[in-house]
């Protein structure tokens, strides 16, 4: 079957078809399926159809390893590794068979012991082999085709002896062949299925290297022998991976399977076990890791949670060198550029072979997988794994203030080799001799180790994963932001980060290499900071200033004719005046009299020569598709406010495609961002992590440490001046030719693709002739020259010398008349350009300034427009600038990407109507959707607008040469809106008249009658021109014909499938807002809160009229009007988010992205936020309040789904939506929500409406939801997940058409956002942003709320409208329920009757009728009310027993007492949420086993009203405890809660992520131990304390004989070796606690003794807070209360801090380096000040909770750590003398703060006496 001889490879080829032959060379260098379109899949991974793509897969996990630093094999290790990657089963998923996992695996050093054993066992007679103990035995773990594949016994074989002739080849000796034993009970169906068959290949290194490998030459000889085996051992792999790629595609081009062959390691010193299995059950499924000789000194462990249900096995980590957790956002350009490399790749370890290693990255694998296989590479080729580690996931280093110049130049020196391969990334890699550990720049995933006494390293996502008695532990830590961690078990070292870091840094001289070889060139380097020369400037401002001088002239005059003729007209009124006087008649009434004004200066009134300059700058302009929006809107904005102009009400503009009028080559291509799989970057707050600054040249060798030879050259920016390109193209070191990016004009459409293929020509001959640079311009256009788009220019150029083998010897410069947008520059360098000079852009500013046109240019004050009218030409062209740079940078950061050297060539696009032969041509490796326009209307396009420039004479409108195109407002002749105010008329006047009919007598007549109304506007609006992917397609009836309306559904049912969309109540105002509510809640629908809380006062229906609460004149919620929002939403910021809010929600969204923004965060500026507003949302009235981009909780899948299960635990009847923006790969995103177990995905398009985001945003990010829609159900069919949950779309839906197109689709819900404001009576004016709705909706102005007209009645008879119509719809289709017609996509088809203005859109991928495994279906068929739960439920199969379960255990011990306590305390409410008492009741009833006994151990003490001494253990698994009471709580009481100390709850051991989330007033939970992620997540009241863990027994037995807990708690959580009060300084102090904590709390009080992780009190806005370090980001975007950290803290200090206040000890002296300088100000504290009184008692409350000894040092020697201390506040507001501290205490007497005990009570709030606390708690441990 695999023979070589010609001759069978000739008789092959003869029977192979053309087609054959063509799918055979296009499975290109992987063993890769050839898809249907022509795509290529990894071939064990499923095929490509419809919209799925299994390439989109994305994955997170839990990751670790355990390393013994005595170096001793043992097999505990192995075991520890096993039970450790067990305890991490909750970061992972599986199949519905609850057997199949995502992927688990494991990573050893080979146990030569149990290798030896197991030769014997085969037959090999190892004394007859002379085989020395320690010799190394290579192992090759390798995956071959399984039984699926078919393959006969002597085919096999052939196989096996394909591997063995490859290894003989090199010298290495084949021991055996060893088939892994294998649990296969353990495997799940899918897993049975696709099993691989895992042989192990067993291995002796050459004869001429086992002398040296013996020892016998010495420990240097032994090594450098290993590592030559090592290579031999990488060269045989790769070999047998091209030999197998050959013969799978020869198997594909025979119509046979294609042969799966994976190594999964192969290697002397480590061997990898993995599989898709769940992680309880590793080691069932392989038996040999249970083996007491298989031992290791180190292991390293994976669990996978995939985002669909097919991975295969392959996919399974470790790979061959490390375990990822995270995801690269920069894959694409980092494979291209690597791809590029490997021409000039050399390496003198492996000399003539390396070829043999190429390509250097599998096609086909994952993010992950291609990292590994770069990593390797690197390795084998000397690299130390760690060197490694830092080149390619690098620290931000940038900006870091303190980092060693070394370190830095270590750094720098290595990204001139290799771009970051940016992204989330939590890495844990070992070679078999080191096993470390390092984290993305970002610190975006967390990274937690133990160092115990017997000098293990436990190393992990989280601790606890492995049983360590405490006082073992001697240090406890974490990895911080781009940190790593080393440990060599060979030497027993273990290096900290700083360490690492120094080590590599003095390995080189990269100081002086960096010297000798970088050009650093920066705006103060001989003035190349000029943006544009002085002769362009006069040139370009010459004509602009003579105009303004006839301008003036001209005005001046009119100002003399107006004197003269108001001087005339006064002179003949007096004599008129006299006259009358002398008759004796009434004088007569002054005539009004016309003012002679002076006229805008025509064309024809100016000189001909200024004429002929200002309309040759016209033409150029017009030739590069310029619009009079693009001069005043996008550039006059951003050169006035040096921010991207900001715009409302999203995109209804049609498709690119699809519009009739010219398009930019840009608007094809929509910007990627990250969604769930990995976070945004905030590039506001945390820039200080981002870089623009760019390197290019030709760079040195990737393989070598050497000084460059030739020169490299290092910009701030990639948006460069006019100078220094200048400097660029014409500096004798570098060799540099300029191509013109132009086509002959006379050549019709198909000139454009024969210019751009001369100008790859032209850059390949340059390259060939030695240049260094190409600079890319157009500004060679002419009436005889056309611009080549430049977009189009530089991505062939770019694409063409990659497939060429020849990009990484020049670099792409480009000089552009059609950029302007920070999206065309982002574009640019996506595809490949160094740097951009956007020249017309630029000298268009100077016009604009020289002429005074930014003049209040997005002004909101009369200060703020005087201060743009006084900015000179440069101070605009560096507002300008400084947008284009925030704009590429929010571009950059909403993918999760932090460098621009990142960035470049990394395509984070995806196309969108573009044929495949241009993207095959200019963007190779894009997603292309929807194929449409090719290159003949590419050149169509580019000649309509050089013949508006050059056709004929330039026509002048409003003084304007330019058209106006309108792309952002309706204009005539401009582009189409689809709520042009003709459909918004008609949508408004329908839903008032409908809504007055149904008034009146409410009949079916009435009601017909008024449908006529709407009739007329549906056709309105159904009747548009091609604007929408859904009119492109057209709906045709079942084959069993319509059937009568009579038998369809009612639209009453109908219509409760419709929603109102999130528009928060700040974006919009009260009146608007609450009457969406109300309409929904009588239609029986839901409406959505959107971000920022709501009225509790909503909550319940009115019992009579409200006036108060709506300033409108016309309308206010009245008696029996419910204005609950019924869908609550959870988005960053967390604003509003309490547990009553949560408690009163019958569905929670959680909002991922927003269709208009994704990938961004939002913003309420100031003048919006009103007293109630600030009430609603925790925060300060008239404070600007900012939601981050990514939500800090949700970096990844497994994180969502932990917020997923947190929000099940507080409110135990919502089912949960998460909400995406559709995307190319969302489908296999939303898999993976499902897995999450949300019970609702929502899939929103671009199109939807918005309050405020940058226009760039609205037009260039996200797809339309008809692709996302069908995607995702398409692949969660597929996926068998489908039925588990409904789908629900919006964006732009108008009418009872889109909603069937959306069923069709694949959808079971539909929301209704811009059209359901229109009819309450949106005029759509676009001034949402601005606070200036003219019709009272977008408002918070007191004066437009009056205005507002509309009334809840309009939005039901709108949906019921549309219902109405989506009934007519389904009766002729022959559906008679909207179930029936949810995706059946198979009814559509591609428009025939429609004119496709640039070419027929290719809409086949969207027809597929999804299919799902046998017993699934294709629609969701969960009863309504029952979530989508794992199969174990709660109160249902679970067993209580499980750490899993704890936050159950807690919540069925107290219930029995609460409503008992609630009644005592008189907190209750006068009615709960419906369903819950019935809830509880059905739970109670269906008690798991282990109940019983789970409350038996917890100690219940009730007495004197309240419930206190129950103590739990808990364990890392143990997640979302309390969250459950609090919200049983919040619903019996609302926000009142209970008295504090009510519930006090002990807990201890290791908590799991979220303990205390949500928190309530009452609850005091106590945890002895430590803390992972997201303690006390939105918390609102009540008290959390954490501790070092004791014995927790003998803690308990002390506690019960005290008598006083104030008299104990100081002794109680010392831990070993911590002292009281030493004189020489502060205890030490270890971390308690993970990331993010006391995220976007509301109030409470948090107390910790030791240090936290990243973004401490990140938004919190008003609990209280004490800890003891804390790491970067601490307290950003907060808002209120108090934060005090007795330690260091990381970088970036209260960034976006708006309230609140912070204590922070400086005791290292390294504060003022590391807070946010723009946003919060540090200022010492007075002794004797009320703030040094406040801070001293919160340390005081610190000890008596904690214990802290830090904290008692510091008291015993307070007036000496003072003056250590800083007082931060916000820099918006004045420093205050008051209280702050005290501020957010629950006022629940009249008696002042003071101390709580245990069971409730209170103690003396004076000062505590320490010592004396001491003493009494030391003697009372003494007689106990």
């Amino acid at each position: 079957m695999l023979s070589s001889s010609a001759a069978a490879a000739a008789r092959r080829t003869a029977r192979r078809s053309t087609a054959q032959r063509t799918a055979a060379a296009s499975a290109g260098r992987g063993f890769m399926t050839v898809n249907p379109d022509g795509s290529r899949t990894p071939a064990f991974l499923p095929r490509k159809t419809g919209l799925y793509d299994p390439a989109k897969e994305r994955d997170a996990c839990g990751v670790g390893f355990i390393a013994d630093l005595n170096g001793t094999p043992t097999h505990t290790t192995v075991h520890e590794a096993l039970e450790a990657v067990r305890r991490l089963d909750h970061r992972g998923a599986a199949a519905a068979d609850s057997l199949t996992g995502d992927g688990v695996g494991v990573m050893t050093q080979i146990p030569r012991l149990f290798f030896r054993k197991a030769l014997s066992a085969a037959g090999v007679d190892m004394a007859a082999i002379s085989m020395p103990h320690d010799e190394p035995i290579a192992i090759g773990m390798l995956m071959l085709p399984g039984h699926s594949a078919r393959l006969s016994e002597p085919e096999r074989l052939e196989l096996r002896q394909l591997c063995e002739s490859v290894v003989t080849q090199l010298g290495v000796e084949v021991l055996a062949w060893r088939e892994v034993p294998m649990g296969t009970y353990a495997l799940g169906k899918a897993a049975a299925l696709s099993r691989p068959d895992m042989q192990q290949l067993v291995m002796r290194a050459p004869v001429p290297l086992r002398e040296a490998l013996s020892g016998s030459l010495g420990p240097a000889a032994r090594n450098t022998a290993h590592e030559t085996f090592e290579r031999l051992l990488y060269l045989a792999r790769r070999t047998m991976e091209r030999k197998f790629s050959e013969a799978s595609r020869d198997a594909v081009a025979d119509g046979r399977a294609p042969l799966d062959f994976y190594a999964a390691s192969f290697s002397s010193r480590t061997i990898v076990y993995k599989g898709l299995v769940v992680a309880p059950n590793v080691r069932n499924l392989f038996p040999d890791l249970n083996d007491s000789d298989f031992q290791s000194a180190l292991a390293l462990f994976h669990q996978r949670y995939s985002t669909n249900t097919m991975p295969m096995w392959y996919t399974a980590q470790p790979f061959r060198m490390l375990a990822h957790n995270g995801e690269i956002n920069t894959l694409q350009g980092n494979i291209n550029w690597m791809r590029m490399r490997e021409e000039s790749l050399r390496s003198d370890v492996f000399g003539s072979r390396f070829s043999d290693l190429t390509p250097v990255i599998q096609e086909g694998g994952s993010d992950s997988a291609a990292l590994d296989n770069v990593m390797e590479l690197l390795v084998q080729c000397g690299r130390s794994p760690a060197n490694a580690a830092a080149m390619l996931v690098p620290e931000a280093f940038e900006n870091h203030k303190e980092m060693d110049p070394r370190v830095r130049a270590f750094f720098e020196y290595q990204r001139t080799l290799m771009e970051p391969w940016d992204g989330p990334a939590a890495l844990c890699f070992t070679d078999g001799r080191v096993a470390a550990a390092s984290l993305d720049r970002n610190g975006l995933r967390p990274l937690r180790y133990w160092l115990t006494s017997s000098n293990k390293l436990i190393v992990g996502s989280e601790v606890g994963i492995v049983s360590v008695p405490t006082e073992m532990v001697v240090e406890r830590g974490r990895l911080g932001a781009g940190e790593m961690l080393v440990a060599d078990v060979e030497t027993g070292v273990l290096l900290r980060n700083q360490d690492v870091k120094t080590q590599l840094a003095t390995a080189r001289p990269y100081s002086a290499w960096l010297e000798r070889s970088v050009r650093h060139l920066t705006g103060g380097r001989k003035g190349l900071g000029q943006i544009l020369s002085t002769e362009t400037l006069m040139r370009v401002i010459s004509p602009v200033r003579a105009k303004q001088q006839l301008e003036a002239a001209a005005e001046a005059q009119a100002a003399e004719e107006a004197k003269a003729a108001a001087e005339a007209a006064a002179k003949e009124e007096a004599e008129a005046a006299a006259a009358a006087a002398a008759a004796g008649e009434e004088p007569p009434k002054p005539r009004r009299r016309r003012v002679p004004r002076a006229k805008a200066l025509a064309p024809e009134d100016l000189p001909a020569p200024l004429l002929q300059e200002l309309e040759d700058r016209a033409r150029l302009k017009r030739a590069f598709g310029w619009s009079r929006e693009d001069e005043t809107l996008i550039v006059r904005a951003a050169a006035a406010t040096a921010h991207e102009p900001i715009g409302s009400m999203g995109d209804d503009t049609p498709l690119a495609a699809l519009s009739s009028k010219p398009q930019q080559a840009y608007r094809y291509l929509k910007q990627r961002f990250a969604e769930v799989t990995n976070p945004p970057i905030d590039p506001l707050l945390e820039r200080s992590t981002m870089s623009l600054s760019i390197t290019f040249g030709r760079k040195g060798m990737l393989l070598e440490e050497t000084q460059f030879a030739s020169f490299l050259v290092r910009l701030p920016s990639p948006v460069v001046t006019e100078a220094q390109l200048a400097w660029l193209v014409g500096h004798r070191e570098f060799a540099s030719e300029t191509l013109s990016a132009t086509f002959d004009a006379n050549a019709g459409p198909g000139g454009l693709r024969d210019g751009v293929r001369e100008l790859c020509r032209a850059a390949e001959a340059a390259v060939d002739s030695g240049v260094s640079y190409i600079l890319l311009s157009d500004r060679n256009v002419s009436a005889e020259r056309a611009p080549v788009p430049s977009l189009l220019a530089v991505g062939a150029v770019h694409h063409h010398l990659i497939r060429k083998g020849k990009r990484m010897r020049a670099s792409l410069l480009v000089e552009s008349g059609d950029a302007r947008e920070d999206h065309h520059v982002a574009a640019l360098l996506g595809y490949g350009a160094s740097v951009v000079f956007p020249y017309m852009a630029m000298e268009t500013v100077a016009e604009l300034a020289a002429a005074d046109a930014l003049k209040g240019a997005a002004s909101t004050s009369e200060e703020e427009a005087k201060s743009l009218a006084e900015l000179s030409v440069e101070e605009a062209l560096v507002n300008y600038r400084s947008a284009l740079e925030d704009g590429l940078m929010r571009i950059m950061s909403k993918m999760g990407i932090s460098t621009v050297d990142s960035y470049r060539g990394a395509q984070i696009f995806e196309a969108i109507g573009l044929a495949d032969e241009v993207v095959s041509e200019v963007f190779e490796g894009t997603a292309s959707r929807l194929p449409t326009v090719g290159w003949e209307a590419l050149g169509r396009d580019a000649l309509a607008w050089h013949a508006s420039a050059f056709g004929g004479p330039i026509a002048w409108k409003r003084g304007s040469p330019l058209t106006r195109s309108g792309a952002y407002g309706s204009v005539k002749d401009g582009e189409y809106h689809s709520l042009n105010p003709p459909v918004f008329n008609k949508l408004r006047a329908s839903s008032v008249k409908a809504a007055e009919a149904a008034a009146e007598d409410g009949s079916a007549e009435s009601f017909a009658k008024a449908h006529a109304g709407y009739e007329a506007y549906a056709s309105e609006a159904d009747g548009r021109p091609l604007t929408f992917v859904r009119d492109a397609l057209q709906a045709d009836p079942l084959p069993s014909g319509p059937v009568p309306i009579e038998e369809v559904e009612d639209a009453v049912s109908i219509a409760r499938r419709f929603s109102t969309q999130a528009m928060s109540h700040g974006s919009i105002g009260r009146e608007a807002h609450e009457a969406l509510a109300i309409a929904a809640n009588k239609l029986g629908s839901r409406s959505n809160t959107g971000e920022g809380g709501e009225d509790p006062r909503r909550h319940r229906p009115y019992s009579r009229d409200m006036p108060e609460v709506s300033l409108s004149e016309s309308w206010h919620p009245v008696a029996g009007d419910l204005g609950n929002s019924k869908i609550k939403q959870i988005a960053s910021a967390r604003f509003g988010v309490t547990p009553s809010y949560l408690a009163h929600a019958e569905q929670l969204e959680i909002k991922m992205a927003q269709g208009s923004k994704p990938g961004e965060g939002g913003h309420i500026p100031g003048h919006k936020v009103n007293a109630e507003i600030a009430k609603n949302r925790h925060s300060v009235e008239g404070v600007t309040l900012i939601s981050p981009p990514p939500h800090h909780d949700i970096y990844s899948i497994e994180d969502l789904a932990q917020l997923i299960y947190d929000l099940k635990r507080v409110n135990q009847r919502a089912e949960v939506i998460v909400k995406l923006v559709s995307t190319t790969g969302v489908g296999t995103i939303a898999a993976g929500v499902a897995k999450g177990h949300a019970d609702y995905i929502q899939i929103s398009g671009n199109d939807g409406g918005t309050g405020a985001s940058p226009l760039s945003s609205i037009k260039h990010a996200g797809l339309p939801w008809e692709l996302g829609l069908a995607e995702t159900h398409q692949v969660l069919a597929q996926n068998g997940l489908r039925d588990r949950v409904r789908l629900r779309v919006d964006g732009g839906l108008k009418t009872g058409r889109d909603v069937v197109m959306g069923a069709l689709l694949g959808a079971e819900e539909f929301g209704f956002g811009t059209s359901a404001l229109v009819a309450l009576g949106c005029v759509m004016a676009r001034k949402c942003h601005l606070n200036t709705c003219p019709v009272g909706i977008a408002t918070q102005d007191p004066e437009l709320r009056k205005r507002f007209k509309g009334h809840p009645d309009h939005v039901v008879s709108f949906l019921l409208h549309t219902a109405e119509q989506t009934r007519q719809e389904l009766a002729r289709l022959g559906f008679r329920s909207l179930d029936e017609a949810v995706g059946r996509a198979d009814l559509l088809s591609g428009r025939s009757d429609a004119a496709f203005p640039k070419g027929t859109m290719d809409v086949s991928a969207l027809l597929t009728r999804a299919t799902a495994p046998e017993g699934c279906d294709t629609r969701c068929t969960r009863p309504a009310g029952q979530r989508n739960e794992p199969q174990a439920k709660l109160g249902i199969a679970g067993d209580l027993r499980d750490p899993t379960y704890l936050d159950e255990v807690v919540w069925r011990t107290i219930e029995p007492s609460i409503d008992g306590l609630v009644a005592a305390h008189g907190t209750g409410l006068d009615r709960g949420p419906v369903g819950n008492a019935a809830a509880a009741a059905s739970a109670a009833a269906s008690a798991p086993a282990g109940h019983d006994a789970a409350t038996a151990a917890a100690s219940r003490v009730v007495s004197g009203g309240s419930l206190s001494d129950l103590h739990f253990p808990i364990a890392n698994a143990s997640r979302s405890v309390g969250a459950r009471l609090a919200g049983e709580l919040a619903s019996r009481t609302g926000d009142a809660g209970l008295p504090p100390g009510t519930l006090t709850l002990h807990f201890h051991g290791i908590a799991g992520q979220s303990f205390g989330a949500f928190c309530h007033r009452g609850m005091r939970l106590v945890l002895r131990g430590e803390a992972h992620d997201y303690v006390c997540k939105s918390m609102f009241g009540g008290e959390v304390v954490i501790a070092p863990q004791e014995d927790a027994v003998g803690r308990a037995a002390l506690l019960a004989r005290a008598g006083s807990e104030l008299a104990t708690k100081a002794k109680a959580s010392q831990t070993p070796g911590q002292a009281t009060a030493e004189a020489a300084g502060l205890p030490k102090t270890s971390v308690i606690a993970g990331n993010t904590v006391l995220y976007g709390a509301t109030g409470g009080r948090f107390f910790a003794a030791g240090m936290a992780g990243q973004r401490f009190a990140v938004r919190n806005s008003g609990a209280v807070a004490v800890v003891e370090g804390a790491g970067d980001h601490c307290c950003e975007y907060m808002t209120g209360g108090t934060v005090v950290v007795l330690g260091g803290t990381g970088r970036n200090f209260g960034a976006g801090m708006s309230g609140g206040c912070a204590f922070v000890l400086d005791h290292q002296d390294s504060f003022l380096d590391r807070y946010n300088t723009g946003m919060v100000e540090p200022v010492r504290i007075e002794p004797g000040s009320d703030e040094a009184a406040d801070l001293r008692t919160l340390i005081e409350e610190h000890v008596a909770n904690t214990g802290s000894a830090r904290g008692c040092v510091i008291l015993e020697r307070f007036d000496e750590f003072l003056p250590l201390f800083w007082r931060v506040e916000p820099n918006t507001e004045p420093l205050s003398r008051q209280s702050q501290a005290m501020a957010h205490v629950p006022n629940w007497s009249s008696r002042s703060f003071a101390l709580e005990r245990a069971g409730g009570g209170r103690a003396s709030a004076g000062a505590l006496d320490v010592p004396a606390l001491i003493a009494a708690a030391e003697a009372e441990a003494e007689r106990a």
